[in-house]
């Protein structure tokens, strides 16, 4: 007979309590609607402002050429500068018109004959388009630099005398006109009506002028040197349409009388 008798205890049947969880607050911070709409107008609005800018500066490039090339430049005389360049060589050809500098005269007709050397004794003069805003800017006889001053191209008449004075200037886009910058001073040319005054002071004289036409000619034309002996006469040439090397534009003017 056995000593010891392990018996076992009954089962007891414990019901499972999961542990207790704590409770977990998620805050959600959200923008009001009204910012998220406000953020959104600004968005579209600089959006917008950026392409109307962009169409903006596109236009104040491309509409002047249009208007000087369709609107102004077909209601200008094409009458007597019709001569081209003499035919140049090879060597003087071989160069691209892109290379040359046109704030320099030479360069401007490069197979004309060059400007002779001047034996006035007067070497600039100025000269006064009110209608242009430009008063006093100085004309340089025979000079070579349109970034200094406007050019009496050498071997014209002189203002006050019988002949043409041929005057060169330079021009950029309309936009950028400053009738005190040598660099834009012929940029609104175009713009001047017959009638319109040009004053030149020569010499201690000063003259008046009228403007009677204008016309525009191929680059390569070189009959804007012709001279003319029945009255004084000025020119007043630059490139066309302002603020390309297209063409040239002449305005012409005649003496009305010495003050």
């Amino acid at each position: 007979m056995p000593l010891y008798v392990y018996i076992k205890a009954p089962v007891k049947v414990v019901e499972y309590k999961p542990p207790k969880q704590e409770k977990r607050i998620v805050v959600h911070i959200t923008k009001p609607r009204s910012l998220i709409v406000k953020k959104s107008k600004l968005f579209q609005f600089l959006s917008i402002l950026m392409i109307v800018g962009g169409f903006g500066i596109l236009s104040m490039v491309v509409a002047p050429l249009f208007y000087y090339q369709f609107v102004i430049g077909p209601s200008l005389s094409k009458k007597e500068f019709i001569k081209p360049v003499p035919v140049v060589s090879a060597q003087e050809s071989s160069f691209e018109e892109s290379d040359l500098d046109y704030t320099k005269v030479s360069t401007w007709f490069p197979s004309a004959i060059p400007q002779p050397s001047i034996k006035s004794q007067i070497f600039s003069y100025t000269i006064s388009i009110p209608d242009l805003k430009i008063k006093d800017a100085t004309v340089k006889i025979g000079a070579e630099d349109l970034n200094r001053s406007l050019i009496h191209y050498g071997g014209t008449g002189y203002p006050g005398e019988y002949g043409v004075a041929v005057i060169f200037g330079h021009s950029i886009l309309p936009v950028f006109y400053d009738p005190t910058s040598y660099t834009a001073i012929f940029s609104t040319i175009p713009t001047l009506k017959n009638k319109a005054k040009i004053i030149l002071n020569y010499d201690g004289i000063e003259y008046l002028y009228e403007v009677y036409d204008k016309v525009v000619v191929e680059a390569n034309d070189v009959s804007v040197l012709e001279q003319h002996f029945d009255n004084s006469y000025i020119y007043l040439v630059s490139c066309y349409p302002p603020g390309t090397y297209y063409k040239r534009i002449v305005i012409k003017a005649k003496i009305v009388k010495p003050n």
